[in-house]
């Protein structure tokens, strides 16, 4: 899982433009009993011509390429095998130029709360941001 995380979080911080953000934010429903984790840079963006690849074994874009000539191509398959491993599912949402949230779903959790689910707030939201110089 940790991998998982960390690849995305790190594509998010080299793919950024510089003086901008990369904001992690974790949701928790309590009524359908899921956890998100969104990672969102402002950076690049993917085109949408090549998100349906992005998760394939040594895919880049040549706007990747562009931008990071250090690229291996690897970092996203691996994200794909620990969520397949993981039972999670990611979903990807980009603008060319703009930027990209990935989101990684966790189903089935339930948060341990002392009171009963009509007298709880049904949703939960963490946000943190690493600003990029």
């Amino acid at each position: 899982m940790g991998i998982l995380l960390e690849n995305i979080i790190t594509n998010a911080i080299i793919y950024s433009h510089n003086d901008t953000s990369v904001e992690i934010t974790s949701t928790i429903n309590r009524l359908d009993q899921s956890a998100s984790i969104t990672i969102t840079d402002h950076g690049i963006g993917i085109e949408n011509k090549d998100l349906p690849n992005i998760f394939n074994e040594y895919f880049y874009s040549p706007r990747a390429a562009i931008h990071n000539k250090a690229t291996s191509g690897i970092g996203l398959s691996i994200v794909r095998i620990a969520a397949e491993n993981n039972k999670l599912r990611i979903k990807v949402v980009s603008e060319p130029g703009a930027g990209t949230s990935f989101t990684v779903i966790f189903n089935d959790t339930q948060p341990p709360s002392p009171f009963p689910i009509e007298q709880q707030e049904t949703q939960s939201v963490s946000t943190a941001k690493i600003n990029l110089s």
